[in-house]
């Protein structure tokens, strides 16, 4: 294997590169896909063209476009039959199809599922063009497949899901829709767990399992003694972390730049134990796979270095909960209004200043000396009789004769 020079072109599946369609895992199930990998088409309009295999072809005379229901559609201009063309680059006139029964998945299966061959199955060139897709390194994506942790199911990349004890029970994998399966049917959704997360002192989490794989790859986590990986397998399973992590370990989390990462975020945090931190992707990248693959070669391991350095503190529900009750006041007695006996005590001292003064202040009225003062006692509990002054010709609301200043 060597080092894929050219970049992953806008992490695209299904990409031109140098001119042929790249045979990415997410079109191995399209029919016209093979065709154009087995007969080295090159791009024509809205098709392809290629030198046809069935007879000596100096000029590309054979066609090859997809109809809308998948189907390969091919044309010899020399006059070969499509059966000679496809005996030259053994395929059968069912290959030109696409695979479907009746709508239903045709690995929809509840039969245990045995990893080793599927591990066997991938090759040396589907490594390669792995760590082409995804920027990863030759010797890290061969470390994945001595691991076990990548094989093949269906002619798509799979990853092994584990049962409690360890044991592989089953396969996450994509399909040619770039959506991810179970099989067998019914398969409990477990994280991807590299390490041991109860004897670590560092664990990173990531949504996905290429940002996991990048960092790795990247930051050499996966050498490193008390540090484990875990990728909850998308952004809905976040609470499946909960039992892996420990009060003693420092937990680095790496959310995508979406909603759905704000949200598994929120979940990490509520449910991890230790010490919980976010490290930030840059808002220009999607996630952190995109990060350490764009531009000229992507984030370095520096740059990954610095980010983890400067993660912020996330705080756990619990611990927002108990500080905030451990903060709380004591509850202010409820309030009890004086005693009606200080009234007249109260009218004492006004007449006493306004003698004095000559004149008082009370409220938005001033009173001079010799008038009626008026004093709205209601809210203190005077059930004095409304006197019968008045202002302005008017009767005052809720009034109270004081006395005479």
């Amino acid at each position: 294997m060597t080092a894929p020079k050219a970049k992953r072109p806008a992490c695209q599946p299904g990409a031109a590169i140098n001119g042929s369609l790249a045979n990415t895992f997410a079109d191995r199930e399209r029919p016209v896909n093979n065709l154009v990998a087995l007969t080295n088409a090159k791009r024509s309009g809205k098709g392809w063209t290629a030198n046809c295999p069935a007879h000596d072809d100096e000029h590309p005379s054979l066609s090859i476009s997809e109809g809308r229901d998948g189907r390969v559609l091919l044309r010899c201009h020399a006059g070969c039959s499509n059966e000679n063309v496809l005996a030259k680059i053994g395929l059968l006139p069912r290959d030109l199809f696409p695979n479907r029964t009746n709508g239903s998945e045709r690995h929809a299966t509840t039969a245990p599922l045995h990893w080793a061959p599927c591990v066997a199955t991938i090759t040396e060139q589907d490594l390669e063009f792995l760590a082409h897709e995804r920027g990863y390194s030759d010797a890290f994506v061969m470390w994945l497949h001595e691991q076990g942790l990548i094989g093949m199911f269906d002619g798509c990349v799979a990853f092994p899901v584990h049962d409690d004890a360890g044991r592989v029970v089953g396969a996450h994998y994509r399909r040619a829709d770039r959506t991810w399966r179970y099989v067998p049917v019914g398969t409990r959704t477990t994280p991807l767990v590299i390490g041991n997360p109860s004897a670590a002192t560092v664990i990173h989490i990531f949504e996905s399992q290429w940002d996991a794989f990048a960092a790795c790859d990247k930051l050499d986590l996966h050498k490193k003694t008390g540090v484990a990986i875990i990728a909850t397998r998308g952004a809905s399973n976040g609470a499946s972390v909960a039992s892996l992590t420990t009060d003693s370990a420092t937990v680095y989390v790496w959310p995508q730049n979406d909603q759905p990462g704000a949200k598994w975020e929120g979940v990490l945090a509520a449910n991890c134990n230790g010490i919980v931190k976010r490290v930030v992707t840059p808002a220009q990248f999607k996630d952190a796979n995109e990060w350490t693959w764009s531009g000229d070669g992507g984030a370095s391991a520096e740059d990954l270095r610095t980010a983890v350095d400067s993660a912020e503190v996330l705080c756990r529900l619990e611990t927002i909960t108990e500080a905030c009750t451990a903060e709380l006041p004591a509850a202010p007695a409820p309030y009890t209004p004086p005693p009606l006996g200080l009234l007249p005590r109260v009218l004492e001292v006004v007449s006493k200043v306004a003698r004095e003064r000559g004149e008082f202040n009370f409220g938005h009225t001033t009173f001079g000396a010799g008038t009626i003062g008026h004093f709205g006692v209601e809210s203190l509990g005077c059930t004095t009789k409304p006197c019968s002054a008045t202002s302005n010709g008017k009767r005052s609301k809720q009034c109270y004769h004081l006395g005479q200043i």
